[in-house]
């Protein structure tokens, strides 16, 4: 990725596993309370639809801070697979 976006500090480049942590952490906050009031199974299919949608801009980006900022929605929603997903039998 370091030569795809022409950087030259890897710190920067870590930026994604950051924002991967930091997408998961903010969605159990903000995933978790609509999965209560609207149901787990209307949330679950928003969710995994507009991670679906996330994945075309994830591959269209054209600089890293682009991906850094999508890659970080995706996170927030896929928390609801990965949290949720186990304890009903939605899909």
């Amino acid at each position: 990725m370091m030569a795809e976006f022409d950087m030259t500090s890897s710190s920067i480049v870590t930026l994604g596993l950051t924002t991967y942590l930091l997408g998961l952490a903010a969605g159990s906050v903000v995933v978790a309370p609509l999965s209560e009031l609207y149901g787990r199974r209307l949330v679950y299919l928003v969710c995994v639809f507009i991670f679906v949608l996330l994945i075309i801009p994830c591959g269209m980006a054209t600089s890293l801070a682009e991906l850094i900022v999508v890659r970080f929605f995706g996170y927030v929603l896929l928390l609801l697979r990965l949290s949720i997903r186990r304890f009903t039998n939605i899909i």
